[in-house]
């Protein structure tokens, strides 16, 4: 699965200019390297290359996040049936798992329409050739995507928040259970 995440855009950016549609080399347009605007099929190639890459991913990332959400559903039946368990109100049982059920599905609807919002500005900017200009300046909102995810979670989440701010405040010896990376940068410190 990992793979295909990586193998999949490559061969669907790569194979059209082998094919004669569009080239990747120096753009004149964008003064980067990326796709050639020089080109005839350029104009072809953007519109392929966004529509073949970014609606499967918007697809599959939609499909994970139902499974997602089915799956807890499931688990907070499984936990809280219809009957009370170990001494508590049914009424309580079944509202604590509401709540988180309503808490979990607003996380994941933040998730997803921060990824649409990111994705949108840059997606629409390739498939409108006149708006080829503003392509430079989307695809801040592109780049912006991959850090909008651990903010997200840190916002939501005590656990996420109180780490993320032990990091940033360079506090590794307060963090619980530190990963190996974060244990080598305590041990770094009280030695240096």
């Amino acid at each position: 699965m990992l793979a295909s995440a990586w193998i999949i855009p490559i061969v669907l950016v790569t194979v059209p200019p082998l094919c004669g549609l569009g080239g990747i080399g120096y753009s004149e347009r964008y003064k980067i390297c990326s796709a050639d605007s020089t080109h005839p099929l350029s104009d072809v190639y953007a519109f392929i290359s966004s529509v073949l890459v970014e609606v499967p991913c918007l697809i599959i990332i939609i499909t994970c996040y139902v499974k997602i959400y089915r799956f807890i559903r499931a688990k907070n039946r499984e936990l809280f049936p219809n009957n009370a368990s170990r001494g508590e109100s049914k009424g309580n049982a079944q509202s604590a798992a509401f709540k988180r059920q309503v808490k979990v599905t607003k996380n994941l609807f933040l998730v997803v329409c921060s990824y649409i919002i990111c994705i949108m500005p840059f997606a629409i900017a390739c498939l409108i050739p006149p708006s080829y200009p503003s392509i430079p300046w989307v695809s801040i909102f592109l780049i912006a995507n991959c850090c909008v995810n651990p903010i997200i979670y840190g916002l939501n989440h005590p656990q996420f928040r109180d780490v993320f701010r032990r990091i940033l405040s360079c506090k590794f010896r307060l963090i619980p259970e530190p990963s190996n990376i974060l244990q080598s940068l305590t041990t770094a410190s009280t030695s240096a």
